[in-house]
């Protein structure tokens, strides 16, 4: 960020000490032949060159070059020249036709036109209409239209027109000039078609017409200047091209009007500047600073662009030039080459210098004159000079580097006076302490300051001395105070307060002759105090090898200025001085600073680019009202203050290469954001940026921060090279931000780029859909395949239980049919045989016979029920228990009797397995009962729920015995049946034997 000043004058009445930077090749420009010049509205200067197109953004050139075989165009031979269309074209002309530059992607494009003209005639490009809808082109004795899009719309005839006198045409629609075969200047009224002769002007080569100025037509020509008036084209001035310089010689190129309303005319060898008020001509006097050919006017300028900004020259076998009129305000005093530049000491009055450097002598010039410097050798010196102070006007305090010797010099004979001065015998034995470290006794060094007439002050290490008295009195030196300090004083104050400053960054105030602190050391280290100023408030400006240190009017320390904070070029300070304005203004070895104490705002201004004095390193500094000078290794450089320059943030970015992996995905040259609208794939997630600036301000103290939103949190620095690379990002929404910052960390541009890099499919929402959606169907098909395997288990388990139920039914049917009908026949046959031998039953075989028969009847029926699949119920298995004890008690006519409760309301399917052990514990246990209970009741008591079967049976008998009999079975048999079905049986004594049997409930089809 500049110094916010306001520009007043753009360059000085008498236009010298102007100073240029040459632009050339190689590294530069494809070609030192320049042409034509023109910047575009993003603020691109494109040059046309001998060999291809070159653009400048300012701070590096682009080029372009004539021929490029991928891209399919030749752009012909110079001169080339250029119209900026919108904010996506540019329109090129050269020799070979008209070609279009798209800015999104540098591409360029032939325009197909018919164009009638010899392949050497120039195309010439005279502008927009007033509704910038129609471009007009000239070439060839024609006037040519085109719509925005290149398509022509009318054509105009220049009749009559010579081929051999080239007029150029700038700023003058609805006008197009041309010279005639009968040797006048003639116009052509592009909206109206009509032509008018306006000038005879014979034997001219060469004709330049401008327009910029309003109701203003300039004609150059080789040895007039014509100003027109626009609304009847007469005559208003002439004036002549001074023969005694240019002759007819002069061969005009190009004119351009600056914001003064001057105009800049370059031609052949020669730059002027005419003022169309005065009707004068100005020669102007342009020096270049980085070029062996110190003039301008060396070269011939073929054309020129004026701007806010710069004033660019383009020259034929010379380059490009341009002048910053932000340092437009310093002026260079280039000493002899045959003296030694570098400058320790100087003083001013009434605009004659005199300075001093290691050459035992003083030079002087004049300011008013301009003059060349003068050496004056100083009589009886052996030494060179370190440092003069004004004690009157015809005498100087003198400074020597032999032994710190001080003494008078008289400026009218340039000779020393001879006078002793008592303080030598202080110096001497001073310079000999220090003269071991040379190194730093720059800062050790006496320093003399004169405060008034008859009064002034001489520093001996940490001694403060007056010197009182007069050339023909003679002088007193007497010592004031000594500073507390570990170090020695550097340097008294140049402002309306009295201020020393220490090697150690102590500041002392003289208060009623006495030495008081007033600021202590800033560190413990070597921190010599270089300049010392204050502001009209009273704030006290330190200026130190380590930075610039502010105090209030209480000196107290309230900012400090940094390199690194506030962009200053370097941190080490040689000498400054604040002028009216409140700006203070350094020197440093790269070149001037300038603080502003109002506006918080600093300015770099570095010598490379500002004249050729370089190395300001000493502490060399004389000040007017209007005017400081400051002494380097080249000469003195003057800061004019009251000619401030304006330099304002203009500064635009663009991302010249955007690079996803080695694709290039934007190469272009248009200002400001992208945004992508296409995602990324997750694999194509590496990045590099490459990103410009169009400046044509300072570059120095500026620099670069990114932030990548989506992964940083805080911003980056960037490095010089203005390269960013971001590898393997992860998936997500980003945004690079990159944005410029201005010393005193002011924000500058800003630019954008916005991307998406889409997660991996296995990663992303419709996959995790999809995922369920195929893991549900997996799941589905598993289950139906588990299920319908199952059911097509179920299905066999069913058929073969059909088969085995219609096997079973088949036995039982068989043993009842066959078995049961022979049994029941044999004890039949028993019965009628005992019948007929009258014989009892039991005392006979037959007898014994029929009661097996009749066993084994009952026990088939009972293996028939077992068999019977329409009894497997748990409430069927109920039916036939409570049958079987019935008909038992009632065959056997015993007085036990039956209790049976059966709870189960549904149907409960059970196993055949379960079915017959449950009959079989039954039976055991209604038989045991019966055999030894004793009791006259037995119980069944039948339950059940979802899950399992209960069966309680009890007597009112004895009850169980307190031990099992070890050699009976009966109660292991029933426990091993229970287990056999995965049941549990309990046996207790409760008013009687209580047996309770729990069974689970078997799944069965």
């Amino acid at each position: 960020m500049a110094v916010s000043l306001i520009y007043t004058n753009c360059y000085s009445q008498n236009y010298t000490n102007l100073f240029f930077k040459r632009y050339a090749s190689p590294g530069e420009l494809p070609s030192g032949s320049c042409s034509n010049i023109y910047k575009d509205n993003y603020g691109f200067l494109w040059i046309g060159t001998g060999y291809g197109i070159s653009v400048f953004n300012g701070k590096e050139f682009s080029n372009i070059s004539m021929y490029s075989d991928n891209k399919g165009f030749y752009l012909g031979d110079a001169p080339q020249n250029f119209l900026q269309l919108d904010k996506d074209r540019l329109l090129i002309t050269c020799t070979n036709g008209l070609f279009i530059f798209y800015y999104k992607d540098k591409h360029i494009i032939q325009v197909n036109v018919n164009l009638q003209k010899s392949p050497e005639e120039r195309i010439e490009i005279i502008g927009f209409d007033r509704t910038q809808q129609r471009i007009i082109i000239k070439t060839a004795g024609s006037v040519y239209l085109f719509d925005t899009n290149l398509k022509q719309t009318g054509l105009l005839k220049c009749v009559n027109e010579s081929r051999d006198v080239y007029v150029r045409n700038e700023y003058t629609y609805p006008y197009c000039f041309y010279y005639s075969n009968n040797k006048h200047l003639v116009s052509l009224n592009i909206e109206t078609g009509l032509t008018d002769s306006l000038l005879l002007m014979p034997g001219e080569k060469g004709l330049v017409v401008n327009g910029q100025k309003e109701n203003l037509f300039l004609v150059v020509s080789s040895t007039k200047i014509i100003q027109i008036n626009v609304s009847d084209l007469m005559i208003i001035k002439t004036a002549d091209v001074p023969p005694e310089k240019y002759g007819y010689f002069f061969f005009p190129r190009t004119t351009k009007m600056d914001e003064q309303g001057a105009f800049w005319i370059g031609g052949e060898t020669n730059l002027f500047v005419y003022n169309t008020d005065s009707n004068k001509i100005t020669i102007v006097d342009a020096s270049i600073s980085n070029f062996s050919v110190k003039k301008l006017n060396k070269f011939s300028v073929y054309d020129i662009w004026i701007d806010k900004e710069s004033l660019f020259a383009a020259c034929y076998r010379g380059g490009l030039f341009e002048n910053k009129k932000r340092l437009n305000k310093f002026s260079d005093y280039h000493l002899a080459d045959t003296l030694n530049a570098a400058t320790f000491s100087m003083v001013i009055d009434k605009g004659v210098i005199l300075g001093a450097n290691d050459l035992k002598g003083i030079y002087g010039f004049s300011l008013n004159k301009n003059a060349r410097p003068a050496f004056y050798p100083v009589a009886n010196s052996n030494s060179a000079i370190l440092q003069i102070e004004r004690i009157d006007k015809d005498h100087l305090w003198v400074l020597f580097d032999e032994y710190f010797k001080m003494g008078i010099i008289d400026t009218r004979s340039m000779s020393l006076t001879g006078q002793q001065l008592s303080i030598n015998n202080i110096t001497r034995p001073y310079f000999d302490s220090i003269n071991n470290f040379r190194l730093l006794s720059r800062d050790f060094r006496p320093v003399i300051k004169n405060i008034a007439e008859g009064l002034s002050y001489i520093t001996v290490g940490r001694a403060l001395f007056s010197i009182t008295g007069t050339i023909k009195q003679g002088f007193k030196f007497n010592l004031v105070d000594t500073i507390v300090s570990s170090g020695a004083v550097s340097c008294i104050s140049s402002g309306n307060i009295f201020i020393l400053g220490s090697t150690k960054g102590e500041l002392f105030v003289l208060e009623n002759n006495r030495l008081i602190k007033k600021a202590d050391a800033l560190n413990d280290i070597f921190l010599p105090v270089k300049g010392l100023d204050n502001d009209k408030y009273g704030n006290v400006y330190s200026m130190t090898s380590n930075g610039l240190y502010i105090y209030n009017n209480n000196f107290l320390l309230s900012k400090s200025l940094l390199k690194p904070v506030y962009g200053m070029m370097d941190n080490k300070i040689y000498s400054g001085k604040m002028d009216n304005q409140g700006v203070l203004w350094m020197t440093t070895f790269g070149g001037i600073m300038a603080y502003n104490s109002v506006t918080d705002e600093l300015a770099n201004y570095p010598s490379s680019g500002l004249t050729r004095n370089v190395g300001f390193i000493t502490k060399a500094m004389a000040f007017d009202n209007d005017h400081i000078f400051f002494g380097g290794g080249e000469g003195i450089t003057q800061v004019n203050t009251k000619e401030q320059v304006a330099d304002p943030l203009k500064t635009k970015l663009y991302f010249d290469e955007i690079k996803n992996g080695n694709k290039v995905l934007h190469s272009g040259m248009v200002p400001g954001s992208i945004a992508e609208e296409l995602p990324f794939n997750y694999d194509d997630n590496s990045f590099s940026f490459s990103f410009k600036s169009i400046s044509y301000q300072q570059s120095e103290g500026i620099y670069y921060k990114y932030k990548l939103e989506g992964v940083d949190t805080l911003w980056h620095f960037v490095d010089k090279g203005k390269q960013l690379n971001f590898l393997s990002l992860s998936a997500g929404k980003y945004k690079l931000f990159i944005k410029e910052i201005y010393p005193n960390n002011q924000p500058g541009a800003q630019i954008s780029y916005s991307f998406t890099i889409k997660k991996p499919f296995w990663k992303t929402i419709t996959f995790g859909i999809l995922s369920v959606l195929v893991s549900a169907s997996l799941v589905t098909l598993i289950i139906v395949f588990i299920f319908r395997k199952k059911l097509e288990q179920q299905r066999i388990k069913a058929y073969r239980q059909i088969a085995l139920k219609n096997e079973r039914e088949r036995i039982s049917q068989d043993l009842h049919d066959d078995l049961g009908t022979g049994l029941t026949s044999i004890r039949l046959l028993t019965k009628t045989l005992l019948a007929r031998q009258g014989q009892a039953p039991g005392n006979n075989m037959l007898d014994s016979i029929g009661k097996i028969s009749a066993g084994l009847i009952d026990q088939m029926s009972e293996i028939i029920w077992l068999l019977n699949h329409m009894d497997d119920t748990l409430n069927g298995l109920m039916a036939h228990l409570r049958m079987f004890i019935a008909e038992y008690l009632q065959r056997t006519e015993s007085d036990v009797k039956l209790e049976f409760i059966n709870n189960c309301k549904i149907e409960n399917n059970i196993s055949s397995i379960q079915r017959r052990n449950i009959l079989l514990v039954s039976k055991e246990i209604f038989n045991n009962a019966i055999k030894y209970s004793n009791g006259t009741l037995f119980s069944v008591n039948c339950s059940c729920n979802e899950e399992r079967i209960l069966l309680v049976f009890k007597d009112n008998g004895i009850g169980l015995p307190p031990v099992s009999n070890p050699n009976g079975n009966g109660l292991n048999n029933i426990r091993k049946r229970i287990a056999a079905i995965n049941g549990s049986v309990k046996f207790e004594n409760d008013n009687g034997a209580v047996i309770t049997i729990e069974i689970p409930k078997e799944k069965t089809i």
